[in-house]
């Protein structure tokens, strides 16, 4: 659970959370548009893979970066 929040979704409410992603996080760079358009099917096995792998910590760095960050700046 302290590794993401994905641990908590059902494969319903994953499906959910992509269609609206976008529109929570305007100025993403990840292409959340390409994303929701994605059958049903496609994101249910986009989750089955999610789900199949081990928890990892992993820090990511801030989550909104300016234009041209680079890791070292975490």
């Amino acid at each position: 659970p302290e590794t993401g929040a994905i641990v908590n979704y059902t494969e319903e409410t994953f499906i959910a959370r992509i269609r609206e992603v976008g529109a929570l996080n305007p100025g993403s760079d990840m292409p959340w548009d390409n994303f929701k358009q994605m059958s049903d099917e496609d994101l249910k096995s986009i989750f089955v893979y999610l789900r199949s792998l081990p928890p990892t910590k992993h820090q990511t760095g801030p989550r909104y970066r300016k234009r041209g960050w680079t890791p070292e700046e975490s």
